[in-house]
């Protein structure tokens, strides 16, 4: 008997059953790891097949379809890139401000002519805010957004 009151049968039985039950579960492991392995191996042939077979046929309908639509992709990165970089240049350059041309003697009740357009420079007397920061009429940027 040992100072705790237990017999040495007593741990002694409880060690085997402790040992039997360490053997099955490495016996249940070892088993399962067959099982894996074997389930890895087949998964592995699936896959050397189907690297057989892409590298045999010719190119499917579905593969050309991808090809198709990469392609559209990379045509319109570059339209984008094109309208990053006209965007970019258009805000480094200042964009003019008109202001209306004062008179040197104004009379009390005298109103201002407005000016007459001239080719080359923006209106100036413009309608619209967009004449105002662009110096373009409507039709003008219309024209300019439509490249893009």
């Amino acid at each position: 008997m040992t100072k705790d009151g237990v017999s040495k049968k007593e741990i002694e039985e409880v060690l085997i059953e402790n040992f039997v039950g360490l053997q099955k579960a490495i016996t249940n492991l070892s088993m399962r790891f067959d099982a894996l392995s074997q389930q890895i191996a087949r998964l592995l042939g699936v896959f050397e097949l189907a690297a057989k077979n892409v590298a045999e046929s010719s190119p499917t309908e579905y593969s050309k379809e991808i090809v198709d639509r990469l392609n559209s992709l990379i045509e319109q990165n570059k339209d984008i890139a094109t309208a990053l970089v006209a965007l970019e240049e258009r805000t480094r350059r200042p964009v003019p401000t008109i202001m209306p041309p004062r008179p040197l003697y104004a009379q009390p009740g005298m109103q201002p002519r407005p000016a007459l357009p001239r080719p080359g420079f923006p209106n100036p007397n413009p309608t619209s805010i967009s004449q105002v920061q662009f110096g373009q009429t409507q039709p003008e940027q219309k024209k300019l957004l439509s490249k893009f």
